[in-house]
């Protein structure tokens, strides 16, 4: 690497364009999402030197069909995000060291069955989660989860019965 230089750190998708997204830092590792067409859409990690060599998919959720993470978020070694998977929908999960398949998990299924809650606007807040979801009840309400992150509760139900709370902009 020369100071001052920009190279690819991995040509993830060859001959297209891999979109990575989400970058997100744990420590010196980058999390991000990217298509590479074999997978699909799966979570990435790169490491120092951030080249082709250390450059991996971290995990593959629900083979054969890609998992399409989204809306990464970190606190300390966790990383947290959205997915999708065959028998729960897109729901909130996480990634563990050495973060590898082994190491991802659901937190909750919050939109119980094969439905999605869908979580998005996670925002770290010391060592909780706070994030916005539908139980399919409720509709879009603001959840949290704190260690040992196995689970997620409502907040409140800003707009009682189904409708939205329509939250925006946790900041």
């Amino acid at each position: 690497f020369i100071q001052g230089s920009t190279a690819p750190v991995e040509r993830i998708f060859p001959d297209g364009n891999a979109d990575p997204l989400d970058l997100t830092r744990v420590g010196n590792k980058l999390f991000f999402s990217a298509n590479d067409l074999e997978s699909g859409k799966e979570m990435w990690i790169s490491e120092p030197p951030y080249n082709e060599f250390s450059t991996r998919r971290a995990n593959e959720i629900d083979r054969p069909f890609p998992s399409s993470p989204f809306d990464f978020e970190a606190i300390g070694e966790t990383v947290f995000f959205s997915a999708g998977m065959g028998n729960s929908g897109v729901e909130l999960r996480k990634i563990e060291s050495p973060y590898t398949s082994t190491y991802v998990s659901r937190v909750d299924d919050i939109y119980e069955g094969s439905d999605s809650s869908n979580p998005e606007q996670k925002l770290a807040v010391g060592e909780s989660l706070f994030f916005v979801a539908d139980d399919g009840t409720h509709g879009m309400e603001l959840f949290v989860t704190s260690p040992p992150y196995d689970n997620a509760d409502m907040v409140e139900d800003i707009n009682p019965g189904s409708g939205d709370g329509d939250i925006a902009n946790l900041t």
